[in-house]
């Protein structure tokens, strides 16, 4: 009796193995990016500096980018640098470390923070308020889902 060698690794029955996961986990990634909650509306956000008023902005969420103006508008490609310059400002979801809804000083429920690791380690809160405790609730939820969907192409891509 002959002893069993394991497959070589570029042999065409497992190259084949390796295509079609790799295929349907793309194809998984692309139904979750379709099926992530469209997030956009005007919010105000706290200014970070005296007198700390709200300044109303349209934000939104899109690839992998949170954006906000004072003017509404839209994006075709938030990756290109160049179209993101247009809007006030902008986050990379990746530098978000959490998204949380203000709960214990607040009276109607409608705030919510986000904390950002800027590349030199310091953190910064952006502090956001919805028309209803219904839209921070959206926001939240949604803002945890488009990062965690982005957190999985992420980890696929360094597979």
């Amino acid at each position: 009796e002959e002893p069993q060698t394991a497959p070589r690794v570029n042999s065409p029955s497992l190259v084949r193995v390796n295509t079609k996961k790799a295929f349907n986990d793309i194809s998984r990634l692309s139904i979750q990016k379709k099926q992530l909650p469209k997030l956009e509306a005007w919010l105000e956000k706290k200014q970070s500096v005296m007198p700390y008023q709200w300044q109303r902005r349209w934000v939104i969420v899109r690839d992998s980018h949170m954006l906000w103006s004072h003017t509404m508008r839209d994006i075709q490609n938030a990756k290109s640098m160049k179209e993101r310059s247009k809007w006030r400002n902008s986050l990379n979801l990746a530098t978000i470390s959490s998204v949380a809804p203000v709960t214990a000083s607040s009276k109607t429920q409608r705030k919510f923070t986000v904390t950002v690791i800027d590349t030199d380690n310091s953190k910064r809160e952006y502090l956001w308020k919805c028309p209803s405790r219904e839209a921070r609730d959206q926001w939240v939820k949604g803002l945890h889902a488009h990062i965690d969907s982005l957190n999985q192409m992420m980890q696929f891509l360094n597979e």
